[in-house]
């Protein structure tokens, strides 16, 4: 076991989480590398930490620690004395933490209570293994319900992503994508992020933060795409015959989160502002090869994510939570002929919140900034086709690594074109769909990779509570040209 690498991100610079008594934690040391779970360590306090004496280290590794005076509690729940601190070392898995024996609470965990030992290291107990005389506690995640009688939210702020530091991982997998283990890697544990004092987040000079270097994937080169008011990605693919340079992007101007009210009731509020577009740049062809390989599709959801640990405070219903922005997407081509090339761009604009406010649903309105239907381009003598889809996910949550739970709000993007063949009875068909859906709730976040070895380590698969859900439909348009049935039917 090695003490845990930060989910997928460290920040270099916050955010602002206005509402929230934030702390202003200074640099962290460097992280090291190797097997720590033998190390010796201060032994933790007799009592459950106190937020403000956690090392910001440990608050970049697992959060902040929960707060033993805010009552409450359910029966099953257990405090871990000292918080993060009690943590000796994490398994790569995310759910196995190696805890001192000496902290408060380790003696009282038993199979089927709930450890609280911080926002990411909290959940229902599977397995205890003594390890000396420590033990190793695994743990599945919990809804933040779970944890407490009566739970409000009040949180609100901007999120600072554009100064944010953030690697790639190939979510169907589950495994992160190696990284170099130098102490000053972007991106690596080690590192701290930093929330600021109650206000608007506006930094002197504000830069795009480090990206911890492009990633190869499915014989993809993948890279995220990072300025001022855009966050996307761009796959570069030049082997096999198959070439493609695809950009998809969700553009903002300030976005804010809101988080209020008792999840499950109609005074709940969920809701993300200031996503203010999409946007597709695709251009893709298939050279002189095998046509049965003239067709592919990204090894599965890809996904990197944002993370920001809040102090518990009346805002966060009295939890330490974290608030994760995550970015998925995923890419199809398809050929049917050899020397064939497919293009095309679009750009929509989005004007309004997206989210639930009490029993209203609320969604942005769409404007087209350039036309899909009017930039599909290609040559082939056989139909071409290609379909782009990206989600960004928003969360106010509790749990381990790769799996947290919480109120949340969605957005996802998708959009598909196709050319028809010159030698149909009508050669000049097009085609293109638009679809922009949105989601909010209460529910978990859990990596499919994470998933099945929560399967693996239980035998069985796990039974979440039931999710609280609201769907959103934003816009669904799709167009043939020209519009004649010969080009419908094909």
């Amino acid at each position: 076991m090695r003490r845990r690498r930060r989910r997928t991100v460290l920040l270099t610079v916050g955010c602002v989480l206005a509402l929230t008594s934030c702390t202003t934690a200074g640099s962290a040391a460097p992280g090291t590398t190797g097997t720590t779970g033998t190390t010796p360590r201060t032994p933790a306090p007799a009592t459950p930490g106190i937020t403000g004496t956690t090392p910001p280290d440990l608050v970049a590794t697992y959060g902040y620690p929960p707060d033993p005076h805010r009552g409450g509690y359910r029966p099953d729940v257990v405090l871990i004395g000292g918080g993060p601190a009690a943590i000796r070392s994490a398994g790569d898995d995310g759910l196995s933490f190696t805890l001192d024996h000496s902290a408060a609470g380790v003696d009282e965990l038993r199979e089927g209570s709930i450890m609280f030992a911080a926002a990411e290291a909290v959940g229902r107990v599977v397995h205890i293994t003594p390890a000396g005389a420590d033990r190793i506690v695994t743990i599945a995640p919990v809804l933040p319900t779970e944890l407490v009688d009566q739970l409000d939210f009040a949180q609100t702020g901007p999120l600072d992503l554009d100064t944010a530091t953030a690697v790639l991982r190939p979510g169907m997998s589950g495994a992160l994508v190696q990284q170099s283990t130098a102490p000053s890697t972007p991106g690596l544990r080690g590192g701290s992020r930093f929330l600021a004092p109650s206000g608007p987040s506006t930094p002197k000079d504000p830069q795009p933060g480090p990206v911890a270097g492009e990633q190869s994937i499915g014989g993809w080169q993948v890279k995220l795409l990072r300025t001022p008011g855009t966050l996307g990605v761009n796959l570069i693919r030049t082997q096999d015959d198959l070439i493609g340079d695809i950009s998809v992007s969700v553009l903002t101007n300030h976005p804010r989160v809101q988080f209020s009210g008792n999840p499950g009731t109609k005074a709940f509020t969920a809701k993300i502002s200031g996503i203010t577009g999409v946007a597709l740049d695709a251009k893709a062809g298939f050279g002189p090869g095998d046509p049965s390989r003239a067709s592919a599709k990204v090894g599965g959801e890809l996904e990197h994510a944002f993370t920001f640990p809040i102090p518990p405070s009346p805002a966060t219903g009295g939890l330490p939570m974290v608030l994760t922005v995550t970015f998925a997407f995923s890419i199809s081509l398809g050929f049917g002929a050899k020397n064939s090339t497919l293009s095309a761009s679009a750009e929509y604009g989005l004007d309004g919140d997206l989210g639930i406010d009490g029993t209203t649903s609320v969604v942005p309105t769409l404007t087209v900034r350039r036309s899909l239907m009017d930039s599909i381009d290609g040559i082939s003598l056989a139909p071409s086709a290609m379909v782009a889809a990206v989600k960004v996910k928003f969360m106010l949550g509790v749990g381990v690594p790769f799996g947290n739970a919480g109120p949340y709000v969605s957005m996802s993007f998708a959009s598909g074109v196709a050319k028809g063949s010159p030698l149909a009875i009508n050669p000049g068909c097009h085609y293109g769909s638009l679809d922009i859906t949105g989601k909010a709730g209460l529910g978990f976040d859990i990596d499919s990779g994470l998933a099945a070895l929560i399967l693996g380590k239980l035998g069985k698969a796990l039974k979440f509570p039931d999710s609280i859900e609201t769907k959103l439909a934003v816009v669904h348009r799709e167009q043939t040209l020209p519009d004649v049935a010969a080009c419908k039917i094909a």
